[in-house]
């Protein structure tokens, strides 16, 4: 365990921190692996922050989802920010930034 995650963090920070821990497993292991107790020791946190934080796997699975997609959409609007508002422009962003976004996990 590292002095990152095992110091005590506010938590919105720590909540970040098990996000991102998950999309770790899942692009390692699969998200067979990715379990709240496996999330837990991945994050070098007890189990029951990561219960705290999700309640159920499945919290957990709906939690990842939604900030893979917070993410997504944050890449799209920067990129459309720094285009032209012509239509082959904006379909030309909007594709790039998708295909782009499959590393947010």
């Amino acid at each position: 365990m590292d002095e990152a995650t095992s110091k005590r963090l506010p938590k919105a920070e720590r909540r970040k921190q098990l996000l991102e821990t998950a999309r770790t497993i899942v692009r390692e292991e699969g998200t067979d692996a990715l379990t709240l107790g496996h999330l837990a020791e991945r994050a070098g946190v007890s189990k029951p922050i990561a219960y705290e934080h999700f309640k159920t796997r499945s919290g957990l699975l709906i939690a990842l989802a939604l900030d893979i997609d917070d993410r997504q959409v944050e890449v799209l609007l920067a990129a459309l920010k720094r285009t032209r508002k012509r239509l082959s422009d904006v379909a030309r962003v909007a594709s790039d930034s998708f295909r782009a976004s499959r590393t947010l996990y």
